[in-house]
């Protein structure tokens, strides 16, 4: 799947390590906060766990600072960071029960669904 703002493809080349990064990020994130608790989380803390993370890329930005952050900036949109590495966990899938379907729960995976990041 190829990712479009305003008419402009991400470049996955220069954004790459940042994208390795911030699947990396979330996955030991959630796994270390796991590591914290006595027995496993209800599926609504682990939604909260995944909308709190989200909710760390909220922003707006204007089309002519988009535009220089498409051209410059290793980081992909904040949307893509956010959208981009929860897609490939199903932890996450699951928590929200997303169907075969659903954009969020894509059929090919990175490391079958275990975000083979670290």
């Amino acid at each position: 799947e190829t990712f479009v703002v305003d008419g402009t493809h991400v470049n996955g080349k220069q954004t790459l390590a940042e994208n390795i990064a911030d699947a990396g990020g979330v996955k030991l994130s959630h796994k270390a906060w796991r590591n914290t608790l006595l027995a496993p989380p209800p599926e609504a803390e682990d939604q909260l766990f995944f909308l709190s993370w989200g909710q760390t890329w909220c922003s707006v930005q204007r089309k002519k600072a988009m535009r220089l952050s498409l051209e410059q900036d290793p980081h992909a949109p904040d949307k893509y960071r956010v959208n981009g590495p929860l897609s490939q966990l199903n932890v996450f899938s699951d928590a929200f029960k997303c169907t075969d379907r659903a954009k969020m729960n894509p059929k090919n995976k990175c490391g079958d669904g275990k975000g083979a990041v670290w």
